[in-house]
């Protein structure tokens, strides 16, 4: 009021208050907040892994921050697939040996994974299945002759297809350079993707 007495606020109010305040400050200052967070976990990194391993030393606050993961697993399963598809194909060595310890454990279950993961990929691919039964039909009846390796000259080859509107039009590469030129392919689309 101007020129009056001011208002006083009750401990509840005046926290709201002040809680508004601050969240508002924080959103107009956002940048300078994320800047100010970064430089102070570079300085203080010894510090934050210290302290996270007091707490995560405590059974209720693992079984805590499992919970947290699980729910933000949940909520966010497009961020997660994309995690570990990212995983996948920057350490090939680690995932191949996951699937060879998973199908040491039980092999009936990673074969049935298995046919599921190429069932998936069928149904969300319905072109490149329809170019490989076509590449496959035509080295059967001779019409394609599979070469060996078009890098390293392996003879066990595999078509890969540049354009799948183009069955019989594939370049010969052995296992280790199809997933190199996926892999490389893969990195162009995400490059494009972050990039524009």
């Amino acid at each position: 009021m101007p020129g009056g007495r001011p208002r006083i606020y009750t401990p509840e109010e005046a926290k709201r208050r002040k809680a508004a305040q601050r969240k508002a400050w924080n959103l107009k200052n956002a940048d300078r907040m994320a800047a100010w967070t970064k430089a102070w976990q570079e300085a203080n990194r010894e510090r934050i892994k210290e302290n996270r391993k007091k707490y995560m030393a405590l059974e209720e606050n693992r079984a805590a921050a499992r919970e947290a993961d699980k729910a933000w697993r949940k909520a966010n399963p497009d961020k997660v697939r994309e995690m570990k598809r990212l995983a996948r194909h920057r350490n090939p060595e680690k995932e191949r040996a996951k699937r060879a310890a998973r199908k040491a454990r039980n092999p009936e279950t990673e074969r049935l994974a298995q046919q599921r993961r190429w069932v998936s990929m069928n149904r969300r691919n319905p072109e490149k299945v329809w170019a490989r039964k076509m590449l496959q039909r035509a080295v059967d009846a001779g019409r394609a002759v599979r070469q060996p390796c078009s890098v390293c000259g392996d003879p066990k080859s595999h078509g890969h297809h540049a354009n799948y509107r183009r069955p019989l039009d594939v370049v010969w590469l052995c296992s280790k350079h199809h997933l190199e030129e996926h892999r490389r392919i893969d990195a162009e689309k995400a490059s494009e993707d972050l990039f524009g």
